[in-house]
């Protein structure tokens, strides 16, 4: 059974120490310098209006192309899921699954050996990429790209580990979602140091899942870190 947070239109027992303690773990983020394993160029670059993985941009690439430049960057090995024949004159709505090995080339900002990305098989347009293991922590990506302006909090079990809680982030500005899944009984700063799974897709759209989030995020994750586990 899983639950979703209802974020209180105010904060009972607004928490001063929580605060404090939060401020203490950004300030000592901030002060240990970190590599960012190529961010930038691969997936903030400049002739991009919104992230984009090596010139990949959902509602904007297709699929096609999408091979194509993961061919040409030499990153697959192996092509577990080719893509399939597109039918421009259905008036359906269906999704095909583009999925591929990670070669040698692999680049070092992600983690894990397979990756995949869904496109629309009327108009063959990428509309998601990921979710892709990343080798950031949750409090490097809010370094790097601020807080985050929508996000999804939700509680799970895990019939191996029990209970679990789950974070995503929404940038929809960039186009890409940062979900964190930590195993339960944790604090803030576990949240903060949680690696991070990386999806590019248009965050936007998907105002059934995700809720708009305050000005300032802390007491909400400092109260989902108590509220769920």
């Amino acid at each position: 059974m899983r639950s979703r947070l209802a974020f209180p239109r105010f904060v009972i027992k607004p928490t001063i120490i929580l605060l404090l303690l939060l401020a203490v773990v950004v300030s000592l983020i901030h002060s240990q310098p970190f590599d960012d394993q190529g961010l930038d160029t691969l997936l903030l670059a400049d002739d991009c209006p919104s992230a984009c993985f090596v010139g990949i941009q959902a509602g904007m690439t297709t699929a096609a192309q999408a091979r194509d430049l993961l061919e040409k960057r030499g990153f697959v090995a192996q092509w577990i899921e080719p893509l399939q024949p597109l039918d421009p004159q259905t008036d359906s709505a269906g999704v095909g699954t583009l999925k591929w090995r990670w070669s040698s080339n692999r680049p070092e900002l992600l983690t894990g050996t397979d990756a995949s990305l869904t496109y629309d098989l009327k108009s063959g347009l990428v509309m998601s990429f990921g979710e892709m293991g990343t080798r950031l922590t949750l409090g490097n990506w809010f370094i790097l790209l601020g807080q985050p302006s929508m996000g999804f909090m939700s509680g799970g079990y895990n019939d191996r580990d029990g209970s679990i809680f789950t974070h995503a982030a929404g940038y929809p500005q960039r186009g890409l979602n940062l979900i964190s899944t930590i195993q339960c009984p944790m604090s803030l700063r576990q949240l903060w140091d949680a690696p991070v799974t990386l999806q590019l897709a248009p965050t936007a759209e998907q105002s059934a899942r995700f809720t708009l989030y305050p000005t300032f995020i802390q007491v909400i994750l400092g109260y989902a870190a108590s509220g769920f586990c």
